[in-house]
């Protein structure tokens, strides 16, 4: 008859538990130091080798050994749902055990109980800075294993939901003595045999698929017999191919695993996984569905996915209007004049009314370097016009620019990628640049249209500009440049109200001021 160990405080986290599950029970383990941590239900290669290595300083406990009887809390580590704990689900019924939840999915609920959330990459971030602040001794095991945890959940901190707590916490990590020669080995160990097959396999196999104009790799392949760790193949079966997101199905012993990871916030994977009793986060989810057919449930998964994902921006939302254009006869100096007034990088050139060329304002730069002013622009311009089709996704459009395929494309009506000799005016909607690209992307959210929002708001909500900026405005735009500066501009971000504005202006500023008094009817 096997003896039962009474155990007060009971860690556990969901089945395959990864290396960050591992971590946060660690973390749970240093934050209620009587408490044992239970590997119920299996954990990933890499982790149990890790947790082999380093058992004598682990205090752990078999599922089968606790006298749950004894049981009095209940920590659930990167999860809430009940049904993900096996067995030990009862555990979170009783009335006599409280139940605590670490979490870092904004989603996570608990029907009875304490559910800590942290808006994190990996749960253990936030744990960690909880350790820290209580000056919990950490040692360089735990350290090394934190690491890991954040390495896992954050993709080396390349996932979307990296934040900034999840640097810090790796940096902490490093300091207290995280052994980066483990790190290096767990993060990417090597392949055993059957692992290897099975990768083979599914690389065979791999298809791209479009839905909802994502590009979206799948490999589903029957391994037969269980193989261990799949989950970690799931990179390299994507390193060869681009993707937004990539989703193996390995059927095994009768039921498929499903893995997912996300490159894009407009696919959630533990939500598209959501309906086959998965769970993870945004950016990396898994399931194991009761099934033996990978293919039937690869299509199951593609269905979800169409019914999650939000539609990519389109090239009709990202595009900037109007389009600018200045005629081929054009001096090169006042073209570099009109790219700085509008702040654009480039211009297209026109003949006739088409579109015939574009010119960058380095190709201006460098002409007006070699004395070149005077000349007309279509001696520098480049022939020829990119041109987009209005419902090209941002994935298309951020491939044609990153490529240099392109520098800048005119948004028509509808058609692929292609380069025209000339585009009538009228039927250039708009145009994409790289930096149309970048916001959309949100890399540069201060120059969001967000952030433009909140400006003019700022703007709107001092009085006494009011009146004065829709006039400069209106003049300037016959000027080469007019700007804003000096304490106006610190007010209008400060929210503050402004007692005078300082205008400078590129060229005849007597010439703008009498206009500006005409506008106002001042002197």
């Amino acid at each position: 008859m096997t003896s039962t160990i009474a155990v007060e405080t009971l860690i556990v986290s969901h089945p395959n538990a990864d290396f960050d599950a591992f971590a946060g029970m660690l973390a749970a383990q240093l934050i209620y130091p009587d408490a044992r941590i239970c590997l119920h239900g299996g954990v990933n290669r890499n982790v149990r080798e890790f947790y082999n290595l380093h058992a004598d300083q682990i205090p752990a406990v078999e599922p089968s050994t606790v006298d749950r009887d004894s049981v009095r809390r209940l920590v659930l580590i990167e999860v809430t749902d009940p049904e993900r704990l096996g067995d030990l689900a009862e555990l979170a019924e009783r009335d006599q055990v409280e139940v605590v939840a670490f979490d870092h999915h904004g989603d996570a609920q608990l029907e009875s109980g304490t559910a800590l959330v942290a808006d994190h990459g990996a749960v253990v971030t936030g744990m960690l800075r909880l350790l820290l602040e209580r000056e919990a001794r950490i040692s360089p095991m735990h350290a090394t294993a934190f690491a890991l945890g954040i390495h896992e959940d954050t993709g080396s901190l390349t996932f979307s939901s990296t934040t900034d707590r999840d640097i810090e916490a790796l940096a902490a990590c490093v300091r207290m003595g995280a052994n980066q020669e483990q790190l290096a080995r767990y993060l990417r160990s090597p392949l055993q045999r059957e692992q290897r097959d099975l990768l083979q396999r599914l690389v065979s196999v791999r298809r791209e698929h479009h839905a909802a104009g994502l590009r979206i790799v799948t490999a589903a392949a029957r391994a037969g017999r269980y193989v261990e760790d799949a989950s970690s193949l799931v990179s390299r079966v994507g390193d060869a191919v681009d993707w937004d997101a990539l989703v193996l199905c390995v059927e095994m012993e009768g039921r498929v695993l499903v893995i997912g990871r996300s490159r894009t916030p407009a696919l959630a994977v533990d939500a598209a996984f959501e309906s086959l009793g998965g769970g993870g986060h945004a950016q990396a989810a898994s399931a194991l569905v009761r099934d033996s057919d990978p293919d039937a449930v690869l299509e199951r998964v593609l269905s979800e996915i169409e019914r999650v994902a939000q539609e990519p921006p389109r090239a009709r939302q990202v595009m900037s209007t109007p389009v600018h254009a200045v005629p081929s006869g054009e001096q090169i100096s006042a073209t570099l004049a009109k790219c700085q007034r509008l702040g654009l990088s480039g211009i297209q050139v026109s003949e006739n009314g088409d579109l015939t060329g574009v010119v960058s304002r380095e190709d201006l730069d460098r002409a007006v370097r070699h004395g070149l002013s005077h000349a007309p622009v279509k001696g520098v311009m480049s022939s020829g016009v990119d041109v987009i089709g209005e419902e090209a996704t941002l994935g298309e459009l951020r491939d044609l620019l990153a490529t240099g395929r392109a520098a800048r494309l005119v948004v028509v009506a509808d058609g692929p990628y292609r380069a025209e000799e000339c585009v009538p005016l009228e039927r250039a909607q708009g145009v994409v640049t790289r930096g149309d690209v970048l916001r959309a992307l949100r890399e540069h959210p201060s120059h969001s249209p967000e952030a433009t929002a909140a400006v003019r708001e700022r703007l709107d909500s001092i009085a006494r500009l009011k009146d004065v900026l829709p006039a400069i405005s209106a003049v300037a735009a016959a000027h080469d440049g007019v700007y804003l500066v000096g304490g106006a501009v610190r007010d209008v971000l400060l929210g503050e109200q402004s007692l005078d504005l300082d205008v400078m202006v590129e060229g005849d500023a007597i010439a703008l001021g009498s206009e500006l008094a005409r506008a106002l009817g001042g002197r």
